[in-house]
Formats: structure tokens, sequence, C-alpha cells
């Protein structure tokens, strides 16, 4: 599975942006986000060295994670995350938390990031053109209501 290119923007900014998942894992979450991350590897049946070269990091690196003596920065989980078709906030909060409203499924998710390696016009095409599927979805609510 190729993840692409994911960046920092990509996650998103929500003023004083956290740089790192670490300060936040290692106040209460370091524990969930390694449980988590070897119980999705092994449902994966992947190997240590798969998910290093899937992500784009050293197999060292994959076990600091599962260990617990590392965590990853927000670019990493990201792409963590979609590489296991979840949510970072499956990854960080034990169970979930129930912290993310929605979950998109993997198949979503995968597509969304090939977009980023579409040239600006064509990404903003598809943009439109989700944006006006929405408008005609709400459109339709608010007249059958």
């Amino acid at each position: 599975m190729s993840l692409g290119s994911f960046s920092q923007k990509d996650v998103g900014h929500h003023g004083a942006v956290i740089h790192t998942i670490q300060e936040l894992c290692e106040k209460r979450n370091i524990m969930a986000f390694k449980n988590t991350f070897v119980r999705l590897r092994k449902q994966h049946s992947w190997t240590q060295q798969q998910v290093a070269e899937q992500v784009g990091l050293s197999v060292g690196q994959i076990k600091k994670y599962e260990k617990g003596t590392s965590a990853p920065t927000l670019h990493i989980l990201g792409k963590i995350a979609l590489m296991f078709g979840v949510s970072t906030d499956d990854l960080v909060f034990e169970n979930g938390a129930n912290v993310a409203a929605h979950k998109l499924d993997a198949e979503l998710l995968k597509r969304f990031e090939q977009l980023a390696d579409l040239p600006q016009k064509e990404r903003d095409a598809v943009l439109l053109l989700i944006d006006s599927v929405i408008a005609k979805q709400t459109l339709r609510q608010i007249i059958t209501s």
C-alpha cells in the first residue's frame, strides 16, 4: 500500500497545534497507543518490517512504538492511521474514547489520500464536485423536511 504524500498541513491546524503526539502520550496515552498499534499490526498480520516500509520509518522506530518508549509525530500518526484504516483518535485514546464523531471507511480515506498527489487545479475540481454533491443532498433534506 502506498501512502503517498501526507503533510502536517493535511492533519490540520487549530490555533496552537500540538506538533507531536508524544506530549499527549507521555501524560496518559502512551500505553493506549502502544497496545492499539501492536493489536492492529497483528490483526493485519503485518511484520514490523512491513509496517516500517509502509510508514517510511526504520524497524527500530516501530519497535520503540511497540515497547512504549517512543511516540510518533502527528505527521507519522496520520500515516499510521491511514495505513490501518482507523482514526488518529482510535490510535491515541483507549478504545477510541469515542472522540471522533464519525469514522470514514478505509477506502474513502485511501481515495482522499490520493488527492494529495493531484495537481492543484484537479484537486480544486474534485473539491467543487464534493461541495456540489453535499449541497444537493442538503437541499433534498430541506425540501423533504
